[in-house]
């Protein structure tokens, strides 16, 4: 492999790295969770990328999950129209508990599926 090629390969691998980090960005920066009441959760999110699947879990173990081509907001127990999944929780939310919710999404820089984390807590 020439020295010129190399030096292109990796500016390649480069821009590819810094375009993820920023589609990355765009959906971390912008998930939140909201909750009156255990029953009335509800996650939303504004990003560029596609969610495609959504978790719910408490210590290891799984409560809620849904996939396909979500859209925000979800809430939380309700399956949205065109979603595969568990049509109700396996349990209800409950206050001052922690809970970890997941997104899953694309990323169309680095041609892979990737995903944030974030705990919440219903309020008491």
């Amino acid at each position: 492999m020439s020295r010129r090629l190399a030096g292109v390969s990796l500016a390649a691998l480069v821009v590819a790295l810094v375009c993820s980090v920023r589609a990355q960005r765009e959906c971390v920066d912008r998930v939140r969770v909201q909750a009156e009441a255990p029953a009335a959760a509800s996650f939303t999110w504004r990003a560029r990328c596609r969610v495609t699947q959504l978790t719910v879990w408490r210590d290891t173990a799984v409560v809620w999950r849904i996939e396909g081509r979500l859209r925000s907001p979800i809430h939380y127990g309700i399956l949205p129209p065109g979603a595969r999944g568990a049509a109700g929780p396996r349990e209800a939310l409950r206050p001052g508990v922690a809970y970890y919710l997941d997104l899953e999404y694309d990323d169309p820089a680095a041609m892979t599926g990737t995903g944030i984390s974030q705990e919440f807590r219903i309020a008491p």
